[in-house]
């Protein structure tokens, strides 16, 4: 059954019966139902939606197909959100699209939860149907009006307190909203991202709703009268600086609110206006803000837009670059005041490393910002990594954020804006890639392939067997000479070598002597060669060597050096009997033993190639541990408690 606006007569058909408000299309006044009867309220028209949300559009919301059949606006001294109330195409079914800056939920009614009074400050909890709900934003809001048809009963300028809460997951949402009376509505529903929001493109603007949009308009500036272009963008823009003085302001009506003086202005890379293409979408650069913290350390802050993307904001720091986004995403708040450098956190499905925790002021801002930004500011942040990725949260006494992103190569970003002649030079950021980490396995098959060289030659290592042996005892050295003992011209009994025994031949020189020296000269000659009467038998093998040993005791300190034996390795001659053709000498008694072996391994080459591949994995491994240290800060000074939040 039709009802007719009394204001100005317009029919207006309730689509179920649980419509209680219907806003005239015609007048704009807002009414009321009851019974059969409307009854006429104030007039209030909301400003043109920002996004392809419209009463009446049809479109999904993830799988889910909607048809919006009202809407609600409210808003805060920060901004402004829209609550549309759909039905599903298909059986009707009743739902809340809440849409806050491109941050959108399905929501539902559900029954009020209970110690709404206890949600204080943000990071205080709650538990709702089995889930603890923490509290992310709370504050106070104004109604604005309403259009189409609703099932609640709105009042335009009607002051709400409002909670906002999200699941441990950042995935689900609990919206309280409580009026002047003490009566609650809560919705509960699930977050999307803009992406899996369709209803089409953007419709032009109606000619008649501009200056209620403020899409194109001026507002003069609170210090000097000068008009500000207000500039059109998907959000309501909420804070701009003044081109002519000094002043920030926020674009309400006419004039402006003072939020702020700017200093003179910092030296930052990149200018409002300029334009770079990063990942793909072409940005332009909006808005920037200098933040400082206690120590003085001072962050940069870019504010990008792009058309069709929406906002992105890049972080600056000593030469680095993060590129940041919302994320609905908020770690326990009872975590983040208490954590500290190096300690671990979850944000969304990830473990992210806590690098820096402090307070930051707000020192300068000028551009144009989707949201209050007042001088001398102040929030709590602590910031994460996992890298290349970055997670930084923020908060204040009513509000907090996350926002997740990745570490941008200096160059590459500096090379998109045009910058790279005035660029910084940059220093180490916690969030960029380690150099070493793609060789890392092969550090690793290195050290492994090290320690399986060392154990293959520990188990081939060995002298071989004894093939022959003799001791020989010196005798005293003629007068004038440097030896006090020699052995000349001795020859031992004919033995066999065959490389079938073993290819390596070992010739080792060995004698007890203490705090003396004795050197000794062995040929290994063909037997049959031995009585040549030339004396040209040629030796297939050689070793002429000294053999010392000294020891003492001196400052206290035992000493000694040297070593009681030496040997040498030969290739192994053809099969055949050999003798030993030895000359010595040395300043000791002691006797010499000549000991000729087969079959030893020779490992020093697998025990080089050990030596190096040790050392080159080592190197390696060693750099990439090093590059990881400089990620975990040294312990702050920075007060980090917030009790004050």
């Amino acid at each position: 059954m039709a009802l007719s606006c009394p204001s100005c007569g317009t029919p207006h058909d309730p689509r179920n019966p649980g419509i209680v408000l219907i806003a005239c299309d015609a007048c704009g006044t807002t009414l009321y139902r009851e019974g059969d009867l409307l009854r006429a309220g104030v007039v209030a028209r909301l400003a043109e939606p920002r996004s392809a949300l419209r009463v009446g559009a049809t479109g999904t919301v993830g799988d889910r197909r909607l048809r919006l059949v009202g809407r609600v606006g409210f808003s805060w001294g920060g901004g402004r959100w829209d609550e549309w109330y759909a039905e599903d195409a298909r059986t009707g079914e009743p739902f809340w699209l809440v849409e806050d800056a491109r941050r959108y939920s399905l929501e539902r009614v559900t029954e009020a939860p209970a110690g709404v009074d206890r949600l204080r400050r943000v990071g205080d909890t709650l538990v709702h149907q089995g889930v603890v709900w923490q509290l992310v934003e709370r504050g106070n809001a104004t109604c604005e009006g309403a259009e189409g048809q609703l099932p609640r009963p709105v009042q335009p300028r009607e002051a709400i307190t409002y909670y906002d809460l999200t699941s441990p997951s950042g995935d689900r949402r609990l919206l309280i909203e409580v009026d002047d009376d003490g009566a609650i509505e809560a919705f509960l529903g699930d977050e999307f991202a803009p992406t899996q929001v369709d209803f089409g493109p953007v419709p032009e603007p109606d000619p008649s709703t501009v200056a209620a949009t403020a899409d194109g308009a001026t507002c003069r500036c609170p210090g000097c009268g000068a008009p500000a272009a207000i500039p059109a963008r998907g959000e309501p823009i909420r804070t701009l600086s003044c081109a002519f003085c000094d002043h920030v302001f926020a674009p309400d009506g006419e004039v402006g609110t003072f939020l702020g003086k700017r200093p003179s202005a910092p030296e930052f890379t990149l200018a409002i206006g300029d334009r770079g293409t990063l990942r793909e979408v072409s940005w332009e650069v909006v808005g920037r803000l200098e933040y400082r913290d206690a120590e003085g350390w001072i962050t940069h802050e870019y504010l990008l837009w792009a058309e069709g993307a929406g906002y992105l904001w890049m972080e600056a720091s000593d030469g680095n670059y993060v590129a940041l986004r919302p994320s609905a995403q908020v770690p326990p708040l009872s975590q983040l005041r208490t954590a500290t450098p190096a300690s671990t956190l979850r944000v969304g499905d990830a473990w992210f490393r806590v690098v820096e925790a402090g307070r930051i002021t707000l020192t300068y801002v000028d551009g144009a910002l989707p949201w209050e930004a007042r001088i001398g500011e102040t929030h709590s942040y602590v910031d994460l990594i996992k890298p290349p990725q970055v997670a930084s949260v923020e908060w204040s006494e009513t509000e907090a954020e996350c926002f997740v992103g990745e570490w941008l190569p200096p160059a590459e970003t500096m090379a998109a804006f045009g910058a790279s002649a005035h660029a910084p030079v940059p220093g180490f950021h916690p969030a960029q890639p380690n150099p070493w980490r793609p060789w890392l396995s092969t550090f690793g098959l290195l050290l492994a392939f090290a320690v399986f060289n060392c154990g293959i030659a520990g188990v081939l290592s060995g002298d071989g067997t004894e093939v022959y042996s003799a001791v020989l005892s010196p005798r005293p050295a003629p007068a004038g000479t440097d030896a006090a003992f020699e052995v000349e011209d001795w020859e031992s009994e004919p033995f066999r070598l065959d490389p079938a025994n073993g290819a390596v031949t070992g010739i080792v020189l060995s004698s007890p002597v203490n705090n003396a020296w004795a050197w000794v000269a062995v040929e290994i000659v063909r037997a049959q060669d031995a009585d040549d009467e030339d004396d040209d038998a040629f030796p297939v093998g050689i070793i002429a060597d000294e053999v010392s040993y000294y020891e003492g005791y001196e400052d206290g300190e035992s000493w000694s050096e040297g070593a009681r034996s030496t040997g040498r390795y030969v290739r192994t001659p053809p099969a055949d009997d050999y003798i030993l053709r030895v000359e010595a000498e040395g300043d000791s008694a002691s006797p010499v033993r000549v000991t000729i072996t087969q079959g030893a391994v020779m490992t020093w080459l697998l025990w080089l190639q050990a030596v190096v591949l040790m050392g080159l994995g080592g190197v390696g491994l060693l750099s990439y541990l090093v590059f990881e240290g400089r990620r975990i800060p040294m312990d702050s000074d920075d007060d980090d408690d917030d009790d004050e939040d």
